[in-house]
Order: structure tokens, then sequence, then C-alpha cells
């Protein structure tokens, strides 16, 4: 019996111990089986990472590519033409390459924009497609930009007029900032130095100082029954003046100081009848002073200074009721004062100095009551200083040039 004891326990051992290694051998599986899939997940996350790295890698390497390589094939050239055109070269351009840049995909809104648009606003339109005038090239510009303009017909005319203003004036190759003038956006949007109204009208074009070259379009008269201020400031513009101003029906102030224009006057200068302030001075205009600017009953300043204007100032001017300032100084105006000069009743500044003036000096001058400064200096004017002279009230500068006048000039107390 003991010794049936001791086997039957013995086998009791031999089989919790079998259990037990059982057991062990499971967990040890267990555990071989969690870390080869942590690693498998590990070697998966770090080749995703790696992937990336070199899609990134690769992608910016792409992008420098795009930006830094040159146009080298003729093919490239078209495909850039045709998206946004680079006509500040056209006349550089063969006729062959023009048409194969135009025809692949600025054709149909070329000529819808022709029909629809140009022709209306300019009846004359008379160019192909492959013209280097500033209309044609503004068209062209309007037509490859517009997919992404406003379809509204009073914004793409503004971006025409304006365009042909553009390319007339040098832009793409002297303006000195010409931001925003080439981009596919509207003109009233993001082009520098315009200034629109809430109705998307052309109000104030300011390009003082941004080396304009090139003559001034007639064609910005279109916008002239709302563009109020124009300042071309310190330019090098040249050419004459359009007899299109008579279209300018709303503007305010015209300021051409320190270019090149020169040629006459136009005579529809007298058709701005909202006009306050003209500024002419440091041109070549030559020719005489347009009686139709007598009509300005508005204008506050006229500044002719330093031209070549010849003949007499006309006596028109006497009717300009709100004049402040006449500045003829330095032309070749002859001829005597107009005594009509007396109807001035806010005049404050007068120069005629530098000009061969002739006559005498009309006593209707001591009616200017507000008249503060008044030059002249011409060896051609004669006879006596008027006594009225006295009369003025506010004259703080008189300056009068010529060794045969006579007399003395009165204080105002005289």
């Amino acid at each position: 019996e003991l010794s049936d004891g001791i086997r039957n326990s013995t086998a009791d051992d031999d089989e919790d111990y079998n259990d037990s290694d059982s057991t062990i051998h499971r967990d040890s599986t267990d555990n071989l089986n969690s870390e080869a899939v942590r690693r498998k997940r590990q070697l998966l996350f770090i080749i995703l990472v790696v992937v990336l790295v070199i899609v990134i890698i690769v992608t910016i390497v792409c992008v420098i590519i795009v930006l830094t390589i040159p146009e080298q094939t003729e093919t490239e050239t078209v495909q850039v033409e045709c998206r946004i055109p680079s006509l500040s070269e056209c006349g550089a351009m063969t006729s062959e390459f023009k048409f194969r840049a135009l025809a692949e995909c600025l054709e149909e809104p070329y000529h819808k924009l022709l029909d629809n648009l140009v022709k209306q606003l300019i009846p004359d339109f008379d160019h192909d497609m492959f013209s280097c005038h500033p209309q044609n090239v503004a068209l062209l510009k309007l037509a490859s930009q517009s997919q992404w303009l406003p379809k509204k017909r009073h914004a793409l005319k503004v971006n025409y007029i304006l365009g042909i203003f553009f390319y007339a004036t040098g832009g793409p190759t002297t303006w000195l900032n010409p931001y925003g003038w080439t981009l596919p956006t509207s003109a009233c949007t993001s082009w520098s130095r315009v200034q629109c109204d809430r109705q998307g009208n052309v109000v104030r074009l300011n390009l003082d100082s941004n080396f304009l070259s090139g003559s001034f379009p007639t064609e910005l008269g279109v916008l002239g029954d709302t563009l109020g201020y124009i300042r071309l400031r310190e330019n090098q513009m040249t050419g004459s003046l359009p007899d299109t101003f008579g279209q300018f029906t709303a503007l305010v102030s015209l300021q051409l100081r320190n270019n090149k224009l020169e040629g006459a006057l136009p005579t529809t200068f007298g058709l701005m009848t909202k006009l306050q302030q003209l500024s002419l001075e440091h041109n070549r205009f030559w020719g005489t002073l347009p009686t139709e600017i007598g009509a300005l009953q508005l204008l506050l300043t006229l500044d002719a200074q330093f031209n070549k204007l010849t003949g007499k100032i006309p006596m028109e001017f006497g009717f300009l009721r709100s004049l402040e300032r006449l500045n003829l100084q330095a032309n070749k105006l002859n001829g005597p004062i107009p005594s009509e000069i007396g109807n001035l009743r806010y005049i404050v500044e007068i120069n005629l100095e530098g000009n061969p003036m002739e006559g005498t000096l009309p006593p209707q001058l001591g009616q200017l009551k507000t008249l503060v400064k008044f030059c002249i200096s011409s060896e051609n004017i004669s006879g006596w200083i008027p006594t009225e002279l006295g009369l003025m009230e506010s004259i703080d500068y008189l300056k009068i040039v010529s060794s045969k006048m006579r007399g003395t000039i009165p204080s105002k107390s005289e």
C-alpha cells in the first residue's frame, strides 16, 4: 500500500509538472508573437515616414526646378504666352510665333471681346491679331485673362481702356511701379494708383513720378464721364494733347506738370466745365491760349508757365469768375493785358514775367481787391503807371520791370 501511494503521488507530481510546463510554453509563445507584431508595426511606421520624407523632398525639388528653369523651347514659351502673354516684347516676336501663340488659345475670346465690347468703344478699331498697337495689345491681354476677370461689361471696359493707357505710355518697359496693371484682376481692386467709386467707375488716376513715356492716349476719354482727377506730373510723356479732352466732363483737376508734352492746347478744354485746376507748366506747348478756356466758370488755378505759348491773353479770361491764380510766366505772349482782367473778383496771383507783353498797364487792375501778387517784366510795356494800382487793397508783392514805364508806384493810400 505504501508503495502504491508513492507511485500515485509521483504520478500526480509528474502530471502537475507537465501542466506547468505546458503553461510556460504557451506564455512564451504568446510573448514571441506579440514582440513580432510590435516589430512589424515599428518597421511599417519607419517605412511610411521614409516614404513621406521622400515625397516631400521630391515635391520641393520639383517646385524649385519649375521656378528656376528658363524657357528653353519655343513650345514652352507659347504655353506661357497663351496663359498670361508677355506683350512688352510684341515687336520682337515673329509672325509665325505670334500666330501659333494666339491661334492656340486666344482667337475665340479675342473675337468675342472685339465684337461685343471693343467695336462699341472704338468704332474705328482696325487692327489684326498680330498688331502691336496699344489698342490691340490691350485687347490681347484682356482676351488672355478673360476667364479670370469679372464678366460685367463695365468692368471689362475699364480694364480695356486702362490697358490701352498702360501700353501707350510705356507701362511694361518704363513704368517705375506697374504693380497690378498686368494681373488678371479688376482694375478697381488691385491696380496701383487707380481709385474707383462703389459702382466701379474710375474717379482718380494718380501716376506722378512713375516714368511714363509716350503720348496721351485718346481712348482715355471713354472714362471721361466719371474720371475726376488726372495727375501725371514729373514724367516723360511726349506728343500733343488730343481733342478728346472734351469728353472729360467730370474732370476737376488736370495736372501735367514737368513732362515733354508739346503742340497746341485743345480748344475742347472749354468743354471741361467742372475743371478747377489746370496745371500745364514746364512742358513745350506752343500756339495761342484757347479762348474757350474762358468758359470754365469753376476754374481756380491756371498754370502754364515755362512753355512756348504765343499770341495775346484772350479777353475771355476775364470771364473766369472763380479764378484765383493765373501764372503764364516764361512764355512768348505778346499784346496788351486785356482790360477784362479787372473782372477777376477772387484773383490772388497774376504772374506774367518773362513775356514780351506790349501796351500799357490797364487801370482796371485797381479793381482787383483780392490780388496779393502781381508780376510783369517786358521792355515793350510803356506809358504811365496807373494810379489805380493804389486801390489794390490786398497787394503784398508788386513787380513791374520795364525801362519804358513812367511815374511812381502808388501806395495803397493814394
